[in-house]
């Protein structure tokens, strides 16, 4: 994994593939892509398209939980890598 830090943001990080996991990423996506086909071959066309449609309603709620609860989330205590309303 290749790590760089942009210069107007140290907090934040871009992160990518080595050359060495770009090449392990195309060796095992189409492995991982026929496994998914199999397993999706278990519903009838019309299932696949529910179920499908129903991953991408939970994603958007899940969206928008967490922008309607964002303020009252506990933040992160950095120094003890713990909540800061949990930590002692």
């Amino acid at each position: 994994m290749l790590r760089t830090t942009p210069a107007n943001d140290r907090r934040s990080a871009i992160v990518g593939l080595t050359p060495e996991g770009r090449q392990l990423y195309e060796r095992l996506m189409p492995q991982v892509q026929a496994i998914n086909s199999q397993i999706l071959m278990a519903l009838k066309p019309e299932q696949a398209q529910q179920f499908d449609e129903a991953l991408e309603r939970l994603q958007a709620r899940a969206l928008a939980l967490l922008t309607e609860l964002s303020p009252a989330l506990p933040k992160a205590n950095r120094r003890r890598g713990r909540s800061g309303k949990d930590a002692v």
